[in-house]
């Protein structure tokens, strides 16, 4: 659960405890294993501001393929990045691109599919795998990154009430929250994407059973 007057999560020195934004990111950068799924649950909204705002990193990363620069979209699907999650009663720490490519290949480009984004401003280590003389270039390949996510066309914000759900990819979909006044309460529960289509396909047979 999420809300600013928390009393059930004493490991909570993190953002989503505050009335602060959060810029967008995927969840659980530094574990190994990401579950694929997460529902966002709006139990109080804020009494001002606090919306949601979700990108899907698959379309935008295609986009920083094809139309804006092909050498940043390199750099970031080749260049592994150290996430590195400290709090007072937990650490865990992993190694990725922030764009992660699978095996599989598109039948029209011939290039491979983006599998995973890693991206979390706040959980990001210092950049230290590749030399010194590429940093710059791999900064500013990030720095495009970024500001590509920004842009309006590439978001779908969602104003959350009481009794909301939101489900989205956490492996393909970055989300983030605009500030806000005022008590907020959001419960948020992960999901492994094998254990929600399994279910799906299990309820779809029982349904069909019925008719």
């Amino acid at each position: 659960h999420l809300r600013t007057d928390n009393v059930e999560n004493t490991n909570n020195d993190q953002l989503g405890y505050t009335n602060s934004p959060v810029r967008l990111h995927t969840d659980l950068c530094y574990a190994e294993k990401v579950p694929g799924f997460q529902f966002l649950h709006c139990i109080r909204p804020a009494d001002v501001g606090g919306g949601n705002y979700f990108v899907h990193a698959e379309s935008a990363a295609n986009y920083l393929k094809t139309e804006v620069s092909r050498r940043a979209y390199d750099l970031l699907t080749t260049v592994p990045v150290r996430f590195d999650r400290k709090q007072s009663k937990f650490q865990a720490l992993h190694t990725s691109p922030i764009l992660r490519l699978s095996d599989n290949v598109d039948p029209v480009t011939g290039d491979k599919r983006l599998e995973q984004v890693r991206y979390s401003y706040f959980t990001q280590a210092a950049q230290t795998n590749v030399p010194f003389s590429q940093l710059r270039e791999w900064y500013e390949a990030q720095q495009v990154w970024d500001k590509l996510l920004y842009r309006d066309d590439f978001q779908i914000k969602a104003d959350l009430q009481s009794g909301d759900v939101v489900i989205y990819d956490n492996l393909k979909v970055l989300h983030a929250r605009n500030g806000f006044l005022g008590p907020r309460h959001m419960a948020g529960v992960y999901l492994e994407a094998e254990d929600l289509w399994n279910h799906l396909g299990q309820a779809k047979q029982q349904s069909v059973e019925t008719i």
